[in-house]
């Protein structure tokens, strides 16, 4: 066989392995879900005068047109008590101390009114 035959032949195989690369079946990737985080969540009760020194704050400063945050009232709902504590279990917050206003930031607890401005402060700026 001579060389041209030979080249031919090969640059045929490469052809038709790389179609059949090409053709060749895929499994499915399985598409990664992302739960939505609630990275910011105020958790308040309803008759909490320093809940309410926060709240003065976000309507002054229009901070729910600046960031996303969710309010959770706890005195009143019970599945917001229970998840209160929660997210003070995860900052290590010994839940016998534990009380309102309440700051959960993506795994960081912050509680005080003022410490919860700062924090809101800080969010609002960047």
């Amino acid at each position: 066989m001579s060389n041209k035959k030979i080249y031919l032949m090969l640059l045929m195989l490469v052809v038709v392995g790389f179609v059949l690369y090409l053709a060749w079946p895929r499994t499915a990737q399985t598409p990664v879900v992302v739960e939505p985080k609630e990275n910011l969540v105020f958790y308040y009760g309803d008759v909490c005068p320093h809940c309410t020194i926060v709240e003065e704050f976000l309507v002054k400063e229009k901070v729910e047109e600046k960031i996303t945050l969710t309010k959770k009232e706890v005195y009143k709902n019970k599945a917001n008590a229970n998840e209160i504590l929660e997210k003070a279990q995860a900052c290590n917050i010994d839940t016998k101390s534990l009380g309102v206003p309440f700051l959960w930031d993506a795994g960081s607890c912050y509680l005080g009114d003022q410490d919860i401005i700062n924090v809101l402060k800080q969010k609002i700026q960047s």
